[in-house]
């Protein structure tokens, strides 16, 4: 008979946990670090990273390491010496740094302590498979070619909440955003000529610095900017190539998260302990729109479309 204090967490396991993590943090991380190469001010950092995790943010670099995606020159000679054979007190003594600042640099082992209560990490765990559930499925349907709207509808819903940013204009970095989707309420808010989703209505609203935006973005304005990304090939330059004047900088990176657009470049990645799907963000400026207020050039634009207004490009802070 075994003896002492109960588990606390009888089915919590560590090593899942961490493995969730560690892709969970890649994935809002975009791209990888490396000191020895520039990285664009757009991609996310270690801050907005952390605050998105509610993990403090040694804990989300560690996980960045352990996931090769992140690399100075400080956490390679400090992994170099670990990995041949010097202990922790060793490589403090040759770095000149202390004990828990050794243990930072190195990537974790076996478990993963001092995170967060499993519930929380449970809940993001939750959340990832979820949305790669929503964009395997949407995926699915973009290769049939059926039930599409559908589809990348149910992957806007498993998105809500999700941090994205647009792009940069003239060398300032893009806004942070999310977005919350309408619950349906009878006979009140947008209509859709289609299958709904139960529970939900047809628009979404921005989410900037904590505020919703005044314009919603309806669900046709969604499927429009899809079927503009679809007759590209998924070869979207910009957002102003989806013609959605003045929601297109928002839906741009959904759609590229979503698995619509294709990405442009793709990091070079040594993936450990298994394989794990990054994407890279790049921005481009494209002539096909003229203008976010409606002005239409060229013949590559159809229609009205209800968007939403741009506010002006916030600088960010934070750790790289």
């Amino acid at each position: 008979m075994r003896r002492g204090r109960p588990e606390k967490y009888p089915d919590r396991d560590p090593e899942r946990e961490r493995a969730n993590l560690i892709a969970r943090a890649a994935e809002l991380y975009e791209e990888p670090y490396d000191d020895r190469k520039p990285r664009k001010r757009t991609l996310p950092t270690i801050a907005s990273v952390a605050e998105v995790m509610q993990l403090d943010r040694l804990a989300v670099r560690k996980l960045l390491i352990t996931a090769n995606m992140y690399s100075t020159e400080r956490s390679r000679v400090a992994q170099a010496l670990y990995r041949s054979g010097a202990s922790v007190d060793e490589i403090g003594k040759k770095l000149e740094i202390n004990h828990a600042a050794v243990i930072s640099w190195l990537p974790y082992g076996k478990g993963s302590y001092k995170l967060k209560e499993p519930s929380l990490n449970a809940e993001q765990c939750r959340e990832y498979h979820m949305r790669n559930r929503a964009v395997k499925q949407l995926s699915g349907s973009m290769s049939a070619r059926n039930g599409e709207s559908l589809a990348l509808w149910k992957a806007v819903i498993a998105f809500e909440g999700y941090g994205f940013r647009t792009s940069g204009r003239s060398g300032k970095d893009g806004v942070r955003f999310h977005y919350e989707v309408s619950r349906s309420s009878g006979g009140s808010g947008r209509h859709f000529n289609g299958e709904s989703v139960e529970g939900y209505g047809n628009e979404l609203w921005i989410v900037t610095d904590g505020k919703r935006k005044k314009k919603s973005v309806s669900r046709s304005t969604v499927d429009l900017a899809y079927r503009k990304a679809r007759e590209m090939g998924g070869q979207v330059k910009g957002p102003k190539a989806l013609c959605t004047p003045g929601a297109g900088s928002y839906l741009f990176p959904m759609l590229k998260r979503f698995g619509v657009i294709e990405i442009s470049e793709t990091p070079n990645l040594e993936i450990i302990p298994e394989t794990l799907v990054f994407s890279s963000t790049t921005w481009y400026s494209d002539e096909n729109c003229r203008d976010s207020i409606g002005t239409r050039k060229g013949d590559d634009c159809h229609g009205k479309t209800e968007g939403v207004q741009e506010q002006g490009e916030d600088r960010r802070d934070g750790e790289r």
